[in-house]
Formats: structure tokens, C-alpha cells, sequence
């Protein structure tokens, strides 16, 4: 939260997508875990990740602008099918009109965002004012061994998309030598600085 009186960051809520323990142990036994098996592709997935974006809207982001007024920006962070919800808050948002008191999406780390399904509906005048009212600036960071056709809509093709959506150097881009579909600690570094970054420009958020 950032905000008149902000001194501090605040963990607003967490949404993890659900795993399966292994196929031979059937479809209806989800567990925690860091990995998920699921047939369908992201687009037939997109009421679920919808309802999880409303949740962590509903649940996590107004609850804590009701009990702090004084909060102007939020940051959003999210790793493969939770970089899909991160890239649905702002949609569900909206662009800001001028005078909007809401708070408004300062810094949007996306790491190796599952978008397929959603690449190809954009509307990138929306997504350009959505960006440019909020003021956003965007992370986006992947593997290059997962950065092929075969895992999914290559990553360097929605960097070239955002870039279009976002001018004026608003959108840093990594890609993470020989890394797969996972988090190299190289890669959370590079996220900390750029909140910090941006935590140092516009108050912790």
C-alpha cells in the first residue's frame, strides 16, 4: 500500500492455483503442490481463473482498501497460472477516470504468465489506457528453454505485445538462460529490485 502515511509493504492476499497428486491417484484428489496436472488448455480454464481473480478482488484488495483509506497504488506479482489472475486484476479494474480516488496498479510482476488463450482477444487500446491511467509498469520475466511453440504461446511474442501497450521504457523484460517453467532465484532478485524501484519513486505500494 502506498499512501500519505505509508511506511511499510503489506502482503494483501495469496491465490495458488490447486495440484493433482499423479494421475494414477484421480482427477479428484487436488493437493498442494508445485506442480498441477490438468488436460484442458488455459482457454477452457478461463471461467476458473476469472472467479479466482474476483476472489483476490473481492476478498483481498477492497477488504484492505476499506480498512486503508489512505492506500493510492498496489503492486500484483504472480507466477504461471497466478501470473494469468495478476494480468486479470487490472482488466477487472478498469482504466481510471480523471479524479478516480481508487487505488490505482503501480507495478505488475508477471513470471512466466500461462496468457494462451487470452493472447489473441486482447484489446490493446484498452490494455494501453488501462496501463497508461494507472501508470503502471510491468515485469515480465520467463526461461528460454520454456520460450518455444510446443510449451505454449512463446513468451518473447507477449513481450512483443506488451510493448505496444506500454511505451515510454514502462515494461522490463528477462529472459533466464536454460531455465524452464520455475523461479531462479535470479529471477526474484530481479523482481526485488524492481518493486524497490518503484517503492523508492512512489512509497511502498
Amino acid at each position: 500500500c502506498a499512501g500519505p502515511s505509508a511506511a511499510s509493504v503489506e502482503v494483501v492476499g495469496v491465490e495458488a492455483d490447486f495440484a493433482y497428486k499423479s494421475l494414477a491417484a484421480g482427477l479428484a484428489q487436488a493437493t498442494a503442490g508445485f506442480s498441477y496436472l490438468r488436460f484442458e488448455g488455459c482457454l477452457a480454464r478461463i471461467g476458473e481463473y476469472i472467479m479466482s481473480a474476483v476472489r483476490v478482488l473481492r476478498q483481498c484488495v477492497e477488504r484492505f482498501c476499506e480498512r486503508h483509506p489512505e492506500c493510492t497504488a498496489m503492486d500484483l506479482v504472480g507466477f504461471s497460472a497466478g501470473g494469468m489472475v495478476a494480468w486479470l486484476l487490472p482488466l477487472l479494474l478498469g482504466p481510471l477516470a480523471e479524479g478516480q480516488q481508487r487505488p490505482r496498479i503501480g507495478g505488475l510482476a508477471l513470471l512466466s504468465p500461462r496468457l494462451e488463450g487470452m493472447n489473441d482477444v486482447w484489446d490493446e487500446g484498452y490494455v494501453r489506457e488501462l496501463f497508461r491511467t494507472h501508470g503502471t509498469e510491468v515485469f515480465l520475466g520467463y526461461g528460454t528453454l520454456e520460450d518455444i511453440d510446443s510449451k505454449g504461446q512463446p513468451f518473447s511474442d507477449l513481450a512483443a505485445r506488451l510493448r505496444r501497450c506500454l511505451p515510454g521504457g514502462r515494461l522490463e523484460v528477462r529472459g533466464y538462460q536454460d531455465k524452464d517453467h520455475t523461479m531462479p532465484t535470479e529471477e526474484l532478485q530481479d523482481v526485488a529490485r524492481f518493486l524497490s524501484r518503484l517503492w523508492k519513486r512512489n512509497g511502498p505500494s
